[in-house]
């Protein structure tokens, strides 16, 4: 077996069992720090509302794609009048670094629609609610939280 080449900035701790590893366990050892990853990364609604700028009416998860439903942010020259309520395709992206961040899509402006409250933070939600993006209630199509 050739010498691994030493990374920087990583753990002694954890390259020196590691170098001792077979192939096979190096692999049976990525597969469970990808599974690990998964687990601690954040859900996709508290990625969007992490990176959202503008208030979040709510968020729309379809299962393939998650349609964000929010007001553009405050602006000093705005005059005050109704906002634009704007629909945005959010979906997942992983960075060459291994960050992952959100790629919004604009869809366009939309128009008012039914709305309710979510019954565990009062946030006025839309029929098409799936999460309340305050408090990351899920809710079924047009049904309470």
């Amino acid at each position: 077996m050739r010498a691994p080449q030493k990374r920087k900035s990583f753990p002694d701790a954890l390259t020196e069992p590691l170098n001792e590893l077979s192939a096979s366990a190096l692999r049976a050892v990525r597969t469970y720090v990808e599974q690990r990853l998964d687990e601690v990364r954040p859900t996709l609604p508290e990625l969007i509302r992490s990176e959202a700028d503008g208030e979040i009416v709510d968020i729309i998860d379809r299962g393939a794609y998650t349609v964000v439903r929010k007001y553009p942010p405050s602006q000093d020259s705005y005059d005050g009048s109704s906002q634009p309520l704007s629909l945005y395709r959010a979906k997942r992206v992983r960075q060459m670094n291994g960050e992952e961040t959100v790629r919004w899509s604009y869809l366009g402006d939309v128009t008012g629609s039914a709305s309710f409250e979510c019954r565990n933070c009062g946030f006025t939600l839309t029929e098409y609610a799936t999460v309340c993006p305050r408090c990351g209630e899920e809710v079924s199509h047009g049904e309470e939280v």
